[in-house]
């Protein structure tokens, strides 16, 4: 034994969303949509003690990786009623 504490692997809600750094509110919408795992601690069905195991959050941190597709269009639309678009930064041009 080397002296030093074991890994915590159990999370609270409040370290599992900075461990994801997503706000709690969208850790809990995430668990409520049944894409993440948790942990019910104690007794009282209606509101059990939630923690997060560590190789969960990592689990679901590899199943939410995306690659680029450079087939998808580069302009998007972003709202219907404001008619703006999403340029890229390097699709405007600079005087210099």
């Amino acid at each position: 034994m080397t002296g030093t504490a074991p890994q915590q692997s159990l999370l609270t809600p409040s370290e599992a969303a900075d461990y994801l750094r997503i706000s709690t509110v969208t850790l809990r919408r995430l668990v409520d949509a049944g894409r993440l795992r948790y942990i019910a601690i104690g007794t009282s069905p209606k509101r059990p003690r939630r923690l997060y195991d560590v190789k969960d959050l990592d689990e679901f941190i590899a199943a939410s990786r995306r690659r680029h597709d450079p087939s998808l269009p580069q302009i998007r639309q972003a709202g219907k009623r404001r008619g703006a678009a999403v340029v890229l930064f390097s699709d405007i041009s600079h005087p210099r």
